[in-house]
């Protein structure tokens, strides 16, 4: 993975944490690699259909959304 113009500080950018990065696309991340690269998950709108209510589907994607960022963040990047 090159560094970019996105800066030094962005760990996502830093070639050594290329085996970080690694990791969390296995964890259903992805990379992206334009001109500011970022790690990003998705979940498909049928994805929520498992839950039958509104009430249920808003549970549902917000413990998904707290549970991406949970996964992201509990391995910090190396640099």
């Amino acid at each position: 993975m090159r560094e970019r113009r996105c800066g030094s500080k962005n760990p996502v950018a830093i070639s050594e944490n290329a085996g970080w990065v690694s990791d969390r696309r296995t964890e259903g991340f992805a990379a992206y690699e334009g001109d500011y690269q970022r790690m990003w998950a998705f979940l498909y709108p049928e994805q929520l259909l498992v839950e039958t209510t509104l009430e249920g589907q808003a549970r549902y994607l917000a413990d998904w959304v707290v549970g991406r960022f949970e996964a992201v963040t509990a391995v910090p990047p190396p640099n």
